[in-house]
């Protein structure tokens, strides 16, 4: 067998290994599994397993943006570095890690370059951080590697719609910031169901809401914001619509998980950094680098976001939202 880019996970998780055709366990072959029974065969690229062979263009394209994406970051994700993390942009993304038990075994979906992953790995749990792009995955793979963090770890390339383990193989399922980009969310949803334990977590950390793509997305677009970018969006990104808080309950019951919490995040905040990608879309490259946002007007407006969590309507309709599931 090639070598499976990883430390010591690839030996845990090969007996769990199935055929997304048939179900049927993997056998390990010359530089590929192999399906005994079906004969289909799931080769490597760069150490990187890919456990899917689709001709769907969309997942195709999907797949070769993100790999590019995560070599060279396109002008939407060179966006973010205008955001300013305060105390409540930390408190919310730690929270859902306080609902994982100690050295759990976490598949990662759509996790891009590994940032989230390597945190899981940092507090102690075993990680298989997985993407649809095999270059996305071994890009992670790479950052896992450098960051010398102690721990087991792989990646692979990986369809979230049908994974390729046996059921109850998982302790935890992590998804940030991708469930919105995916065609078919009840196939997910069967999916998870499937490798999670009982008792394992669903974790939904970082889900754009619905309201902004209908309201806010065709806005721009009508502006001309988003106009002329060939390139710099993702099929994913262009097609999706979004999570309402009836989406996300409803993705949670789905994977045979009961409601932890779901938890809103940015009202203002979220006004500001939209505002502030809009500028940065329009303005030329010699002039985007005089764009600011000053620390006190993100901690003004993070705690005005705190007291908005609470008014009974207001509260349904942030920009992002976090959710935690539990398998029952």
């Amino acid at each position: 067998m090639t070598h499976w880019l990883g430390n010591k996970l690839p030996e845990i998780l090969e007996s769990s290994l199935i055929c997304t055709n048939c179900r049927e366990k993997l056998t390990p072959a010359e530089n590929a599994y192999v399906c005994p029974k079906c004969g289909q065969n799931f080769g490597f690229k760069g150490g990187v397993p890919v456990f899917w062979n689709s001709a769907d263009s969309f997942k195709k394209n999907e797949a070769d943006f993100y790999g590019q994406e995560a070599k060279a970051p396109s002008l939407a994700s060179l966006q973010r570095n205008f955001y300013r993390p305060t105390s409540y942009d930390r408190d919310l993304y730690r929270m859902p890690f306080d609902h994982l038990t100690p050295q759990s075994l976490v598949l990662s979906l759509g996790g891009g370059d590994g940032r989230h992953g390597l945190e899981l790995l940092r507090a102690g749990h075993s990680v298989l951080e997985s993407d649809l792009a095999p270059g996305s995955a071994a890009v992670a793979g790479n950052n896992f590697r450098e960051s010398e963090i102690p721990g087991n770890w792989a990646v692979a390339a990986i369809d979230a719609e049908d994974i390729p383990f046996a059921p109850d193989t998982f302790d935890a399922v992590y998804i940030c910031a991708a469930l919105h980009q995916i065609p078919d969310q009840k196939a997910v949803a069967e999916s998870i169901r499937r490798c999670l334990k009982p008792g394992g977590k669903l974790i939904l950390a970082s889900e754009p809401a619905s309201w902004f793509y209908k309201v806010v997305r065709p806005l721009a677009k009508f502006l001309g914001i988003r106009a002329g970018q060939p390139g710099q969006q993702s099929v994913g990104d262009e097609a999706n619509r979004g999570l309402s808080y009836g989406d996300i309950a409803a993705f949670i019951k789905d994977c045979g998980a009961r409601q932890v919490v779901i938890r809103p995040k940015y009202y203002l905040t979220g006004a500001l950094y939209q505002a502030t990608e809009a500028l940065y879309r329009l303005m030329s490259p010699g002039t985007r680098e005089k764009i600011s946002i000053r620390q006190w007007e993100v901690e003004l407006l993070t705690r005005l976001d705190k007291i908005i969590e609470y008014i009974p309507i207001l509260r349904r309709y942030p920009f992002l939202w976090i959710a935690v599931g539990e398998k029952t």
